[in-house]
């Protein structure tokens, strides 16, 4: 089992502008490795509800991966 310090967590909530998009959001837009996938979600769960700016389409990183990887491993296990 991984454990993330506090200050780590920072970075997977973190939310940049211009997309506001989370890390989750970008492993999922490049339909990363399942296993990477698990990690970012474990260090921030809130994640799988965040959607990104609404000039980028609103979405989350599940909405992300049916559009562009509907029958991937990853999106499986987000849709879990």
């Amino acid at each position: 089992t991984i454990e993330f310090p506090i200050d780590s967590k920072k970075i997977f909530a973190a939310t940049p502008a211009p997309h506001h998009r989370t890390t989750l959001h970008w492993a999922a837009w490049t339909n990363a490795d399942v296993n990477l996938l698990k990690m970012i979600t474990k260090a921030n769960p809130d994640a799988l509800l965040q959607r990104d700016a609404k000039q980028k389409g609103y979405r989350t990183p599940l909405e992300l991966m049916e559009q562009y990887w509907p029958n991937s491993e990853g999106t499986e296990k987000i849709r879990k």
